[in-house]
């Protein structure tokens, strides 16, 4: 049996799997808007709709990631709330400012048809709201998961006033849940309190249930046999229920929030849990390419957009006849040169712009710390 500081401590160190699982998350991301955009522009064939599930895992995933590096209670709900503005707004600021240039300069990239000022300062500002030409996304089209995000990382921050990371995911939770009722039971909100409301925000609930669980006492307890047959089947289950809800129910579940959790939020759900257990039990992906994917989610998850819309113009040219052998081929060279590019991104923008934002912000803290050791 491991001593009990050997089961606090584990969890601390860099999960590779979900790291990886990110990369995987992303990617399902791009073959989707790749094959939609392929389809309703070039009339190419459509294999499907699980590649939006990437979201459902990546909120999963997040949901993780926060309990899991604030288990400690070391950190003030203003470092917390800053830590995460420098990680998320600089670089979709940037894509979102280049959205609007590209519009300014008579453009219309990702399928911005009409922007207006209160668009732009609500894309900035990360609140939801209908764009100027009836879109119900911000700006940046992918930028309605970010706000999702916001919301969360502001209500996180809140609950760690309660000194508990179990009291915080039960009041999340109960939140949350709550207020999907509400949502249901009154039609016809305002469209910030519909968006907020939507119970696709369970999914953070989620990742905190599994945080909790996986530097639980009763886990390390399990044999590594028993958690490897386990989480390969979460994971082999997971990944069913996906493939077949994409391919069913797919087209529904950018609307029907309710349905999106049961067909996507629970696989995601499994897919996670499942990728936990293996890592516990020393089943760790350690691809240095994959890991590196995994550290460029984000930037992958925000470029991709604007090297979907280079590939159908390319397609457009060459292949105005598109079928199903060519469709695979373009959506693989896609992929590709994604990735590629958000590597480039992540190596030569965002890790930088993050790092250099950190220190700012740091400084006056060391400041304050300095003269604090130097008055006591």
């Amino acid at each position: 049996m491991p001593k009990t500081s050997e089961i606090m401590a584990a969890p601390l160190r860099v999960v590779n799997n979900v790291q990886i699982l990110r990369c995987f998350a992303a990617m399902s991301v791009v073959w989707h808007h790749l094959e939609t955009r392929m389809n309703r522009e070039l009339g190419a064939p459509h294999l499907g709709f699980t590649g939006m599930a990437g979201v459902d895992i990546f909120f999963v995933i997040s949901g993780f990631i926060m309990f899991h590096t604030t288990q400690g209670g070391d950190k003030s709900v203003s470092r917390f709330w800053t830590d995460r503005l420098i990680r998320v707004a600089p670089l979709y600021w940037i894509a979102t400012l280049l959205i609007v240039v590209l519009y300014a300069l008579g453009q219309h990239p990702d399928l911005v048809a009409k922007l207006d000022a209160g668009n732009i300062v609500a894309a900035f500002g990360f609140f939801p709201e209908v764009r100027a030409d009836g879109a119900p996304y911000p700006v940046l089209d992918v930028g309605w998961t970010l706000i999702f995000e916001a919301y969360f990382y502001l209500l996180f921050g809140l609950t760690f006033f309660m000194g508990s990371q179990v009291r915080a995911v039960i009041a999340l939770a109960a939140l949350f849940i709550g207020t999907a009722i509400f949502r249901l039971m009154m039609p016809g909100l305002p469209f910030a309190l519909e968006f907020y409301f939507r119970p696709i925000t369970l999914e953070f609930v989620a990742g905190g249930l599994l945080a909790l669980a996986y530097r639980s006492y009763w886990l390390a307890a399990v044999s590594k046999t028993v958690m490897r047959w386990i989480g390969g089947l979460l994971l082999v289950v997971g990944v069913t229920v996906l493939l077949l809800a994409g391919w069913r129910v797919g087209w529904r579940l950018n609307d029907e929030f309710e349905l999106r959790v049961l067909a996507f939020g629970i696989p995601s759900l499994m897919i996670v849990a499942g990728a936990l257990m293996l890592e516990r039990a020393g089943w760790t992906w350690k691809s240095r390419m994959l890991l590196l994917l995994g550290a460029s989610s984000y930037s992958i998850y925000l470029v991709h957009q604007f090297v979907v819309g280079m590939c159908e113009a390319v397609v457009h040219i060459f292949y105005p006849h598109i079928t199903l052998g060519r469709d695979l081929e373009t959506i693989a060279i896609g992929l590709a040169a994604t990735g590629a590019i958000g590597v480039v991104v992540h190596l030569y923008i965002e890790r930088p712009l993050t790092s250099e934002l950190k220190r700012l912000v740091s400084r006056p803290r060391r400041r304050r710390a300095a003269a604090g050791t130097a008055t006591g």
